[in-house]
């Protein structure tokens, strides 16, 4: 996961869009938003460098989006970068709640994919491609455009390999 996480950072520095899409699925606890707050860190900090160096024509902007606490502020400043940030982290997405069942999460991601297509974007779920092609074909299908998918399903999580280094030892 990390070797894909560091590739995206290089792209996006270069602003090489050959692969602007990382999707990261899989189980709780296995590193998904810890590799993508340090990726959006990282981003922020080398900016102005990937500018002054030629590859961007102005510094780059960077977004990180917590997609929950997103869909139930229903923020125009969040969306706005969300969409036009030039590396957007989109954070557990799925984990909303659609509590009017108006299906609007669904459409919001649709929207913001779209926007997304051939820019630099991390999406952490523990939902799979697969999973989302239950839920809406349209998504799962802006997301396998131009995507590099790291599936972690069989990994396990942080806090219970913890757990299991306590009890054996």
């Amino acid at each position: 996961m990390t070797e894909a996480v560091e590739l995206l950072a290089k792209q996006f520095f270069l602003n090489d869009r050959s692969a602007p899409v990382l999707i990261l699925a899989g189980c709780n606890g296995v590193g998904k938003t810890h590799c993508g707050r340090a990726l959006a860190a990282w981003g922020r900090a080398v900016a102005v460098e990937a500018w002054s160096r030629g590859h961007w024509s102005k510094p780059p902007t960077v977004s990180f989006v917590r997609w929950a606490e997103f869909i139930e502020s229903d923020s125009g400043g969040v969306e706005r970068d969300a969409r036009e940030a030039d590396l957007s982290i989109l954070d557990d997405v799925g984990a909303e709640t659609d509590r009017f069942k108006s299906g609007a999460p669904i459409d919001k991601l649709c929207q913001i994919l779209g926007c997304r297509e051939k820019r630099f974007t991390l999406i952490a779920s523990n939902l799979t491609v697969g999973q989302w092609a239950e839920r809406d074909a349209r998504v799962a299908d802006r997301m396998l455009r131009g995507s590099v998918i790291v599936s972690l399903k069989n990994t396990k999580s942080w806090w219970v390999m913890q757990q299991e280094k306590k009890g054996g030892g």
